[in-house]
This record gives C-alpha cells, structure tokens and sequence, in this order.
C-alpha cells in the first residue's frame, strides 16, 4: 500500500511540475500552428456599416440605411517558424441586414447580405525579453478585400495595411499589454465614385489581474 501511495505522489508531482512562473515562460511561444477563431456582433443604428479586422473601419456605402446589423466571423492562422517569428493568416466573411424605409410604399424593409470579406497576410515578430516586458510587431497587409458601394460589389487588391507594436509584460498576479498601431488605407474606386476610408492611429492598454 506504502509503495503504491509513494507511486501516485511521483506520478502527482511530474503531472502538476512546470517552468518557473516569469516574464519568458508566460508569454513562451507554442510549436507549429494555432489557430483563432471570433464572431462579433454589432449594430450601428444608423447608416453605417463596419469592418472590424485587424481594425474598426466604417465603409463608404453611400446608401442611405437606417440600421445595419453585421455579424462577422473572422479565422486566423498563426504558424511558428522560429521562436521570434510567426506567419499570419487571417480571412473573414460576414452576414448584414440593411434597414430602409421603402421610398415608395413607405413601409420599413431590409436587405440581408451574406459573403466573403477579405484576407490578411502577415507576420508576428517577438524580441527578446526586456526587463518585465516583451515587444513585439506585427505587420498585416489586405491580399483581397470584397466591398460594397451603392449597390455595386468590388474586389481590391493590396489597399490596406495595418502596424501594431506592443509591450507585454507579468507582474504576478497582474498580466499587462500596452500597444499602439497604425492602420493606412488607399483610395478605393467604383465605377460611378472614389471613396476615402482615411488612416488611424491608435493607443491602447490592457490590464489583468487573476
């Protein structure tokens, strides 16, 4: 009985062993491929409508809605090639309801769309361990974006990029991440307009405590 019970406590004691708790084990990169998947919900309440990856972009629909209700599902791929540097993947499709009220019958009416959105390539680059912190960047271009203005379905190529830079760091029990990026979109061209997204910068934190 003795050796049995002195057998399950070695046994206990490998299964629950790991690293010791810091900076480096926390954030420790997994091997091989990961993935990630979300679905967001959001509802504008009036004319206009959203993309929200790798940031919140309003599109240029020129339309007049009353309320549109996107749902968006977004996937992305994430595969370690070295332990500082990452290959992104990451497409996205979304279904929306478009709210009007018909100009002729003056009754409320909808349009429902449902479709590919767009598909970032890129990569994660992460330095070396700085104090408590850990940087790292990461760069995204648009492969193909399908967007919609004034009834019309367009594809473009290469029109968007997005820089993020970010400090991460552990401070038992608190796990911390300051980051800041930059997101630049060109002119987009319909047949009829040219549409003007504009760029962003923007700062952010995010705070932890287990």
């Amino acid at each position: 009985m003795k050796k049995i019970c002195l057998a399950f406590m070695v046994l206990v004691g490998y299964v629950f062993a790991s690293d010791e708790l810091n900076i480096d084990s926390l954030f420790k990169k997994q091997v091989g491929l990961r993935s990630i998947t979300s679905l967001s919900l959001l509802s504008t309440g009036n004319a206009n409508s959203y993309a929200l990856y790798p940031n919140i972009t309003i599109d240029g629909d020129s339309t007049i809605w009353n309320n549109t209700k996107q749902a968006f599902l977004n996937q992305t791929f994430i595969y370690t090639i070295t332990s500082q540097f990452d290959i992104l993947v990451s497409g996205g499709g979304s279904y929306a309801r478009q709210e009007y009220t018909n100009f002729f019958t003056n009754e409320y009416s909808s349009k429902n769309r449902i479709g590919f959105d767009s598909l970032w390539l890129g990569f994660i680059y992460t330095g070396d361990s700085i104090a408590d912190f850990i940087p790292q960047i990461t760069f995204q271009t648009a492969v193909i974006q399908r967007e919609k203005a004034i009834n019309r379905i367009k594809n473009f190529y290469l029109k968007s990029q997005s820089l993020q830079a970010s400090l991460r760091g552990y401070s038992d029990p608190v796990v911390y991440s300051i980051y800041t990026g930059f997101g630049y979109n060109q002119t987009r061209k319909f047949q009829t307009l040219k549409i003007e997204y504009g760029n962003s910068i923007y700062v952010a934190g995010i705070y932890l405590s287990f």
